[in-house]
């Protein structure tokens, strides 16, 4: 295992996703390419990839505890910079869109 791999990946668990890797790649003086590289040995993904999942997660997670939340509610509190990249990030990762998992559609999938 790769100790600085492990560092970043447990830096992008801990904020959810929101995290930048060009900042997660200064902070650990490498190259976007070389931190990716070394995410990809651990978990198989590329940091931005990781990234993206986690923050999905997220989203996913506060609907599932908080089902009274708006949409725009959800996006801000899961990190996503503008509520309109949720509805392309659910649709990308997840194949459903946001408003399904506030349905019982939504309780089927997850």
């Amino acid at each position: 295992r790769n100790e600085q791999a492990c560092e970043i990946i447990q830096e992008v668990r801990q904020k959810n996703g929101d995290c930048r890797v060009s900042k997660m790649a200064a902070k650990s003086q490498l190259s976007r390419r070389h931190l990716s590289r070394l995410v990809n040995r651990e978990v198989g993904l590329s940091a931005k990839l990781f990234a993206r999942i986690m923050r999905f997660d997220r989203a996913i997670q506060l609907a599932r505890v908080r089902p009274k939340l708006r949409l725009i509610e959800i996006a801000s509190a899961a990190g996503y910079a503008d509520p309109a990249h949720m509805p392309r990030e659910f649709t990308a990762l997840g194949g459903i869109r946001p408003s399904d998992i506030q349905s019982e559609r939504g309780a089927m999938i997850w």
